[in-house]
């Protein structure tokens, strides 16, 4: 089941839209997955993590969460930056032990 919009959109997203900042996510030399964050706050005041996405076959070795701790790190440098937000599909549990795993609390807020 797919969960997200496709990697070419959200960099498509970012030229119109200078704000979002994306990221190839390497392994030495291959593109393994790609994020993407907001660099101004929006709802709940809060920077909100746009994308996380690491291919199929190198899941479940530690690169997303790598990926994700060196992305929340940058996010700490921009201005009151006290939160940041994420929002997924309830049914991506991938994601949801992900954000759990590096402290992310769910408050019940619900979108769309």
């Amino acid at each position: 089941m797919e969960y997200m919009e496709p990697n070419a959109i959200s960099i498509a997203q970012s030229k119109f839209d200078p704000t979002l900042k994306p990221y190839a996510i390497y392994v030495e030399d291959k593109i393994v997955g790609f994020l993407m964050y907001n660099s101004v706050q929006e709802e709940l005041d809060g920077y909100w993590v746009y994308r996380i996405m690491v291919d199929k076959e190198y899941q479940g070795k530690g690169i997303g969460k790598a990926a994700t701790k060196l992305m929340i790190s940058e996010m700490a440098k921009l201005p009151n930056a006290k939160k940041n937000v994420v929002g997924y599909h309830p049914k991506n549990f991938g994601a949801h032990n992900l954000y759990s795993s590096l402290g992310f609390i769910d408050n019940g807020d619900r979108f769309g």
